[in-house]
């Protein structure tokens, strides 16, 4: 009784901090409004938006406590930015020409497939692991797919090569992914306060790094779809370089 009153507790605080990082989020968009025309959202953007950055959260946290290592917790972090980063873009702008075409409803076939795998394998690091490449592969097909259906003249001004490079992008995301859950299905954990705070940190540090790496390629993206860097891209950069260099301040002082 004690136990199930605690996760639920748990469970709680964990949804409240999600519901306060998801509002904080959205007043970027919401400030960068009443600076810019460049941004101009209406309230489905941001209902849709909050669901998804609250949906993301949430499956993290539920998903990360399958695994204590670094390993398994950055896996199911990229996997989920990935997910999040698809569904994002091509609800956006889309990948494959605009939002409106009908091939980009292939990567909706994508993450069901990444959905399936999870269920099947339980969460469990190597089932995971073998999901993810999987899914990877679905991903990497999906171009070569449309580009025997569809003309590439509908592909938008990314043309055929952009949509390849930014596919190849969310292809090595799972790739990373998957590999990390293969690092996870053979890590050994030290319960030990000192190995605790160096997981923390490293984790930090790959979070930061791949918080760069995501603000650089999408940056590359708009600049040229949209001719223009865009503020979440130079956010995400920015954040990503902050947090960084926090986190190696504090590995610093960890080691000493």
């Amino acid at each position: 009784m004690i136990k199930v009153m605690k996760t639920g507790n748990t469970a709680y605080k964990a949804a409240i901090r999600l519901a306060i990082a998801t509002g904080i989020i959205l007043l970027l968009p919401f400030i960068a409004m009443q600076f810019t025309d460049e941004v101009v959202w209406d309230l489905a953007d941001f209902v849709a938006a909050g669901v998804l950055l609250f949906g993301t959260g949430l499956a993290y946290e539920l998903m990360a406590r399958k695994g204590g290592t670094v390993a398994y917790r950055a896996a199911v972090g990229v996997a989920l930015a990935t997910v999040f980063l698809l569904v994002w873009v091509n609800g956006a702008v889309g990948i494959i020409g605009s939002e409106n075409n009908d091939a980009n409803l292939m990567y909706f076939g994508v993450i069901s497939i990444g959905i399936i795998g999870a269920i099947i394998s339980r969460l469990q690091p190597l089932g995971m692991a073998r999901a993810l490449f999987v899914t990877a592969l679905a991903q990497a097909l999906v171009p070569v797919i449309a580009l025997t259906i569809w003309q590439p003249t509908s592909w938008g001004a990314a043309g055929v090569f952009g949509v390849f490079v930014l596919n190849a992008f969310f292809v090595m995301l799972l790739v990373g992914s998957a590999l990390l859950f293969k690092r996870a299905a053979y890590a050994e954990e030290v319960p030990s306060a000192i190995q605790n705070t160096s997981e923390k940190l490293k984790r930090h540090t790959l979070i930061s790094v791949i918080t760069i790496a995501i603000g650089v390629v999408l940056m590359i993206y708009m600049i040229f779809v949209e001719d223009e860097p865009g503020g979440i891209p130079l956010l995400l950069i920015v954040f990503g370089i902050g947090g960084y260099f926090v986190t190696r301040v504090r590995i610093r002082s960890h080691q000493k």
